[in-house]
């Protein structure tokens, strides 16, 4: 079923999952905009990732529900929030995880006008007036999302590349940072990774340090991550690098990666922050999970695909090499 255009006044979109996630919506919110610049946007967003869109002037306004329902206390939740938004008569709505519960509660109970949607099994499908099956494989899930939103709506939406808005409070964080310890060339590494199989042995991690502590003498290395084991491990290790007390804010960490003269991670949230900001950066994924389906785009990203298990010191080392030989 294709959606008449020119029926489309108020739009919620869900997206309300891992940061990663989130960054590789942004173009949508943009591109629906463009489309339809007199209509109200809605997100539905996760705790964890509204911050990437707080700032975003394409969006309206942002309510936070996290995915998925925990217990009774969790569905009670989403049927609060269906309650709420079904008062607001919505036009259409968007569910871009391809959630059975995402698809029941928050466009089906909420009376949505037009719902379209990822279905990732067929009894969601059944739900949605316009359904699209995702495709892990053999395309990039940010040209999905446009494909999806092209189809059912009838248009020509072409722009992919993440949406990321910051502010002046998140620039003047990051010159505080810069000054404080004094970076004028340096490294981002993201040693966490939040699946076992995509994680990189942390004694790998620590001879890549040493070994560019010692080529790169001018260039100082932050560790940065969540996982504070991992990281004071790192500094125990190598007191040299920087560490911060605390995670820095998303908008500001993806202001940091644009200073950075390359970032170096595990496939994840923040390879995503990083190609969105078109910094240099080497991703290192692992070949058995679906690389060619996140895998970071643009001529400043660069990727080791590979099993990382098996993933040589020496082979990344030559490949950051490369990476800083030809962006000086």
């Amino acid at each position: 079923m294709r959606i008449p255009n020119k029926e489309i006044s108020s739009i919620l979109i869900i997206k309300n999952d891992k940061i990663g996630d989130m960054v590789l919506s942004t173009c949508i919110f943009r591109e629906l905009k463009k489309a339809f610049p007199s209509s109200k946007i809605t997100i539905i967003a996760s705790q964890s990732n509204f911050p990437l869109i707080e700032k975003n002037p394409y969006i309206d306004k942002i309510l936070i529900q996290d995915y998925p329902p925990r217990g009774l206390s969790g569905l009670f939740s989403y049927y609060k929030l269906s309650k709420k938004l079904k008062s607001k008569n919505f036009d259409l709505g968007i569910d871009l995880r391809g959630s059975i519960f995402n698809i029941l509660f928050f466009l089906n109970l909420a009376k949505i006008k037009y719902k379209i949607g990822f279905y990732n099994r067929f009894f969601s499908k059944i739900f949605v007036d316009f359904a699209y099956k995702k495709d892990r494989k053999n395309s990039h899930v940010t040209f999905q999302r446009l494909d999806l939103i092209n189809k059912a709506l009838n248009l020509n939406l072409k722009d992919y590349w993440p949406d990321i808005h910051t502010d002046l409070s998140d620039s003047k964080a990051l010159e505080k940072l810069i000054s404080q310890y004094k970076l004028n060339k340096f490294i981002c590494l993201l040693p966490d990774s939040s699946l076992e199989k995509k994680q990189w042995s942390l004694n790998k991690w620590d001879v890549l340090i040493k070994d560019l502590q010692k080529k790169y003498p001018q260039i100082k290395i932050l560790v940065l991550g969540i996982d504070n084991k991992k990281i004071l491990f790192l500094k125990k290790q190598n007191p040299k690098i920087i560490i911060f007390e605390k995670p820095l804010p998303l908008r500001v960490l993806y202001l940091l990666f644009k200073k950075a003269s390359l970032t170096i991670c595990h496939d994840g949230g923040t390879m995503h922050l990083a190609w969105a900001g078109n910094s240099n950066l080497l991703a290192l994924m692992e070949k058995s999970l679906p690389v060619n389906y996140v895998k970071p785009l643009g001529k400043n990203s660069h990727i080791i695909e590979t099993e990382i298990k098996s993933l040589s010191v020496s082979s990344v080392l030559e490949k950051i090499d490369k990476i800083l030989k030809n962006k000086t």
